[in-house]
């Protein structure tokens, strides 16, 4: 099974443009909030299902724009 359907990301690639300067920095600040929580929190003691959405929605979905419609 795999994360993610290569004809999609295939499309996806080919369909591909550079984001607009505001993208890029909504992408950099949410990218400083990931690293920031990660520096600021004890991960030992983080379930990571407790995380795994959020992380993948922002990652997945707001930083790379990837979605499955």
């Amino acid at each position: 099974m795999n994360l993610i359907n290569k004809k999609l990301l295939q499309q996806k690639i080919h369909s591909f443009e550079f984001p607009h300067p505001e993208k890029l920095e909504n992408a950099r600040k949410l990218l400083e909030g990931w690293q920031k929580a990660l520096k600021d929190s004890d991960l030992e003691k983080t379930k990571e299902k407790s995380v795994q959405g959020k992380f993948l929605s922002t990652f997945l979905e707001d930083i790379l724009d990837f979605n499955e419609n």
